[in-house]
């Protein structure tokens, strides 16, 4: 169920993976396991990068998707990374206790990739009408890095949920007035700005 139309929809990342989080034993593996799947993804094929291919008799390749991968590689801090891959596929095709239990796996040291998993996880939970707890993740996505080009989409998307689900509280132009403040730049697109408008009331 759609509650409102995001204007740059449900906002993700393919990361790649840091050389630190590799054994160089397990590294050739896993890179071969994780290449298909990764192709899938960038095309968004989420239910064939997900779940893999296995043989169908047609002489096509099979593969591991991520849930395969995450599980094969689970004793291994390289599963960490598929646990994001999973979280936003399952989030595509409409799994979201899933889609929770895998990105709540996920934590990284690169903030704004794990900026958008909190965000994503924002986005599961709006998906499932719990509205303070998909707010609670837009304010720590848009708080947990400074990039202009992450956190003001986040702060606009509490901005939204906030005008529309708590009406009766001055978050929305909280919101508002932080974007306004900070990410001058974001503001400029026509849209944003009607929004802008529409919940502060000012021209």
């Amino acid at each position: 169920m759609k509650y409102f139309i995001f204007l740059l929809g449900s906002f993700f990342l393919q990361p790649t993976l840091a050389q630190d989080e590799r054994e160089p034993s397990e590294e050739n593996a896993f890179q071969e396991d994780i290449f298909r799947a990764q192709q899938y993804f960038s095309q968004d094929s989420f239910a064939l990068a997900l779940f893999g291919r296995k043989d169908s008799g047609f002489n096509e390749k099979t593969f591991l998707g991520f849930e395969a991968i995450a599980v094969k590689y689970m004793k291994t801090p390289m599963a960490n990374i598929t646990h994001y891959y999973a979280g936003v596929c399952f989030f595509k095709i409409g799994d979201y206790i899933n889609a929770l239990t895998h990105l709540s796996k996920f934590k990284t040291k690169d903030a704004t990739l794990q900026a958008v998993a909190y965000g994503l996880t924002g986005d599961v939970y709006l998906e499932q009408g719990k509205f303070k707890d998909a707010l609670s993740y837009y304010e720590k996505a848009s708080n947990y890095t400074k990039s202009k080009s992450i956190s003001p989409i986040f702060l606009y998307k509490a901005a939204l949920l906030c005008e529309i689900h708590f009406p009766e509280t001055d978050q929305a132009k909280t919101f508002c007035a932080q974007l306004k403040k900070h990410y001058p730049i974001f503001i400029q697109n026509t849209t944003v700005q009607i929004d802008l408008i529409r919940i502060t009331k000012e021209y």
